[in-house]
């Protein structure tokens, strides 16, 4: 069923309508494959991490004089997101798996390439479809740092900073990744404070930092990129 549930979207993306933020984000992506820089030569409230994966691929598309190029040029956008959302599937199983069993997960997937929203919003191109592998990633990081006890120090260590660096990277991709910050700050907390938590204070506290530092990696890449364009105070 999942399969042949995702299998038939390949299909539905190239004949179904472009919502209007499909254009908004394509046309970003453009703009940036031009040379101008978000938010300092055009207006856009969505962070650019979507629009910078995107504009690479415009150099193989003629969009400005050939239309039949330019509409391939929508679909192929569209036939990203399909294999982003076979990402956030495999995810959303592996995150059961991991927290329970391959049972868990297996239900977790059906549930949600049931789900409508999920059925209708993944046609599209939108940045959700980015951060959303991204979130599902550190989760699974996540939970494997802290209750897989034969796992070296290292090994956690790593872990860890891979979940904060995929949860900046996902915050890069869209701004609506902010409202998880407040439960996952809770979460971590917890974690870090619970005398029940795995390991000591100590090392719950080492395994923090590595997460903090990954979080803010992707962050202070972006605005390092931003800064080298004369665009970081704008």
């Amino acid at each position: 069923m999942i399969v042949i549930t995702y299998g038939l979207r390949y299909w539905l993306l190239q004949i179904r309508f472009f919502d209007p933020d499909e254009f908004e984000h394509l046309h970003s992506a453009w703009l940036i494959s031009q040379g101008y820089l978000p938010y300092l030569d055009y207006f856009e409230h969505h962070t650019p991490a979507l629009h910078f994966l995107l504009a690479q691929f415009f150099g193989f598309f003629e969009v400005e004089s050939d239309s039949a190029q330019a509409v391939e040029m929508l679909i192929f956008a569209r036939r990203v997101m399909w294999l982003l959302t076979g990402v956030i599937l495999l995810l959303v199983f592996t995150l059961g798996k991991v927290w329970e069993n391959w049972r868990v997960g297996i239900m977790g997937t059906v549930f949600q390439v049931c789900t409508l929203m999920f059925q209708e919003k993944t046609l599209e191109i939108r940045p959700d479809l980015l951060s959303v592998p991204m979130l599902l990633g550190s989760l699974v990081l996540l939970i494997r740092a802290i209750t897989v006890d034969s796992l070296k120090e290292a090994t956690k260590k790593w872990l860890m900073a891979a979940c904060g660096f995929l949860l900046g990277a996902g915050i890069m991709a869209t701004q609506k990744m902010l409202f998880v910050m407040p439960g996952f700050t809770l979460a971590m907390f917890i974690y870090w404070f619970h005398p029940q938590s795995p390991g000591t204070f100590q090392s719950r506290f080492i395994l923090v930092v590595y997460q903090l530092t990954g979080f803010f990696t992707p962050i202070l890449l972006m605005l390092g990129y931003f800064a080298l364009h004369d665009g970081a105070y704008t």
